[in-house]
C-alpha cells in the first residue's frame, strides 16, 4: 500500500481501442490516487483580499461559492 497520500498508486492511459489501462512502462499517464485530496478552503484573510481586490461586497459571497464548489467536487 502506498504510504504517501500525495503520490499516485498508478498511472492510466486511454488506448486506441478506447479502453483505459494501467501504464507500467514509465510512460506518461493520468495519475490515480488511493485517497482523494483533502478539500482546502480559503482563509478569512484570503476571502477579504479577494473581495477587496475585486471591489466585491463580501457578506458570505465567497463562502457560498466555496460551498457550491465543494458540493460539486465531493
Amino acid at each position: 500500500m502506498n504510504e504517501r497520500i500525495d503520490e499516485p498508486v498508478g498511472r492510466f492511459a486511454k488506448f486506441t481501442d478506447g479502453v483505459w489501462r494501467e501504464v507500467t512502462d514509465g510512460s506518461a499517464g493520468v495519475p490515480l490516487y488511493d485517497h482523494p485530496k483533502e478539500w482546502v478552503g480559503l482563509t478569512n484573510e484570503e476571502m477579504i483580499i479577494i473581495c477587496e481586490a475585486n471591489n466585491i461586497y463580501h457578506d458570505g459571497l465567497i463562502e457560498a461559492i466555496e460551498a457550491k464548489l465543494k458540493e460539486k467536487n465531493t
